[in-house]
């Protein structure tokens, strides 16, 4: 039984609470809410004889479970314990994420793709509020979210999927795809004390709810933005995660457990590329599609090809060129029909339905990864720097001469950031160019984590393992650590001085994303007056003699003023009052720099 005053410490202020439950479920009795009634797994991906990656089917998640540490690894390593890991997801199978997509002709007309009805609801709790002597209460009631105010169409009232979906919303099979996530935190990371079947190496979340629970916040931290999708997903796992624990403590205390969610203004974070928050992105993406290699691919003879096919086979237009890839999976990982121009995929990259993806995920890729991942690094640098927060405290401490701040931190042992892909491809990429190609894309569910091990033993190469932690990246069950620059061939756990000298030069809160001005063009201010605008020019040549022509004669009938005046007294000399000398420019001088594109020191 956990001590009550432990118990009191997990209740907070406001409680939102999200449970995907079939709109026919209910909570009653002593247990936590049953999981939602589900169509069957078996009812999903029966269109198609082969799904994408991408999809993230039942096979494909089976095939990511987090594999054990290598026993005989070479380089030689002693002893270890895992002693944290940070775990980014990709938030599952979701609807599409705007009713703007330009897909095919007639897709939004059809009533198979164009109308998104949904069984996945929001279940939240009010607030609990406390004040002067008054005690925390827990929930009456629950209210569920149902988006059917607008079903209207005869009206030209719906909502912007045409049916009860939101835009981006988490769908079944998302739901299902991190119940498996969490099954296999679970079995890769949890144990019970006083049980030693699991790999003591690996032995991290401690289930036995002895001394703690282990979603307190002291042992856990869960972050998400705010899109229904990445929230619900992050909830949905860790439910999965500590389902059984989560009742034990219900039946306990007959309080539902709390577990903070760390969330920000969906405007406003960094949770993926923000460029409404950073400028700088919108600008290094210019000078990425500027550059020699993008203009290579765009204007490449398969590139045009794919444009063409899409053009004239689809009549899809140029608007639809940052759509492609979420027409065709939104379709084809919900098993709706694909037109029959695309529908050849039979999972090779030698098909029209492969070539529009991939030539889709170039378009972002070559961006992301131009200049050394310059925007990757940018965009997520104070992501990487919430990341770090959890992980320098336990490696270093002040006199290594990190942040202060960072180091009085207590860090959880387990780490839950819930985003998307565009959160997923610039972590990989700012880590080095090897760990994230071009032609790929980071399916729905995606699991990447940063496992941190601490060496105890001093029984390990000494060469290699310079101080005493090491970490472990992997994604979708692959082991990645050996493509960090620095990390040995084959390695399963790398020095983490080779991950920080990667992170920590760009983990930071204070990045600069302000604008430069581009020296190839006027400055951004100049808006009109750039002397690259033709109407610019035109203007400013006018100006220049206009201010001559009025110049000259504002002096010659100042002269002739004065001439009239002292023409009785004596005679002046006018001969040289219009002599213009060839270096003269009509009074008009522009002082050096001021037509720089520099700003001024």
């Amino acid at each position: 039984m956990l001590p009550p005053r432990l118990v009191r410490s997990l209740i907070f202020l406001e409680v939102i609470t999200i449970f995907a439950l079939d709109t026919s479920a209910a909570s009653t009795g002593s247990s936590l809410p049953e999981d939602p009634v589900y169509p069957s797994i078996n009812g999903f991906y029966q269109r198609y004889s082969q799904y994408p990656e991408y999809c993230s089917t039942p096979q494909h998640m089976e095939n990511r479970r987090i594999p054990p540490l290598q026993n005989n690894p070479s380089p030689e390593i002693g002893d270890t314990r895992l002693i944290h890991v940070t775990a980014v997801i990709r938030h599952g199978a979701r609807t599409p994420w705007s009713a703007d997509m330009y897909c095919w002709d007639g897709y939004w007309e059809d009533q198979e793709t164009g109308v998104w009805d949904c069984n996945l609801t929001t279940f939240m709790a009010q607030s609990m509020m406390t004040g002067g002597n008054q005690e925390m209460h827990q929930p009456t009631c629950l209210f569920e979210k149902r988006y059917d105010a607008l079903l209207f169409p005869q009206d030209q009232l719906t909502n912007e999927l045409n049916g009860t979906c939101q835009m981006g919303q988490l769908l079944y099979q998302g739901y299902e795809q991190q119940l498996q996530n969490g099954k296999i935190l679970r079995e890769a990371y949890g144990y019970h004390k006083g049980e030693f079947s699991h790999d003591e190496r690996m032995r991290l979340i401690d289930l036995s709810l002895q001394d703690y629970v282990p979603w307190h916040q002291d042992h856990l931290h869960f972050r998400a933005d705010d899109d229904q999708r990445t929230v619900m997903s992050g909830q949905v796992l860790l439910r999965s995660l500590f389902q059984v624990e989560l009742v034990q403590v219900y039946q306990t205390t007959n309080q539902y457990p709390v577990i903070p969610l760390h969330i920000a203004d969906r405007d406003r974070d960094i949770l993926d590329a923000n460029d409404r928050a950073c400028p700088r992105l919108k600008q290094i993406q210019d000078q990425a599609t500027q550059s020699q290699e993008y203009q290579d691919f765009d204007n490449s003879p398969t590139s045009q090809e794919v444009r063409r096919y899409m053009f004239d086979r689809l009549k899809m237009s140029n608007q639809s060129r940052n759509s492609i890839l979420d027409c065709l999976m939104c379709t084809i990982c919900t098993d709706r029909p694909l037109p029959e121009a695309i529908n050849d995929y039979d999972g090779s990259n030698d098909n029209w339905f492969a070539r529009l993806a991939e030539y889709d995920i170039q378009t972002y890729t070559k961006l992301m990864k131009y200049n050394d991942s310059e925007y990757a690094k940018l965009a997520l640098g104070p992501l990487w720097y919430e990341i770090m927060r959890n992980i320098n405290p336990l490696v270093v401490g002040p006199s290594n001469g990190h942040d202060e701040e960072q180091v009085k931190i207590k860090a959880p042992k387990f780490a839950l950031f819930s985003g998307h892909d565009t959160t997923i491809m610039p972590l990989l990429a700012s880590l080095g160019t090897r760990l994230w190609n071009d032609t790929d894309w980071v399916p729905y569910a995606t699991l990447m984590t940063i496992e941190i091990h601490e060496l105890i033993d001093r029984q390990s190469d000494a060469k290699v393992y310079t101080s005493n932690f090491a970490f472990r990246l992997l994604y979708n069950g692959k082991v990645l650590t050996s493509l960090v620059e620095g990390c040995p061939e084959n390695a399963d756990l790398c020095d983490i001085v080779h991950f920080q000298s990667k992170v920590n030069p760009i983990a930071t809160r204070n990045t600069d994303c302000s604008v430069p001005d581009d020296p190839t063009k006027g400055s951004a201010s100049a808006g009109f007056w750039s002397l690259e605008s033709s109407e610019g020019m035109a203007l400013l040549a006018t100006l220049v003699i206009g201010s001559c022509l009025c110049g000259s004669l504002l002096t010659l009938l100042m002269l002739n003023k004065r001439f009239s005046r002292y023409s009785g007294r004596s005679k002046v000399d006018n001969n040289s009052a219009w002599t213009i000398d060839d270096d003269d420019d009509c009074g008009l001088e522009l002082p050096e720099g001021d037509f720089q594109d520099e700003p001024a020191k």
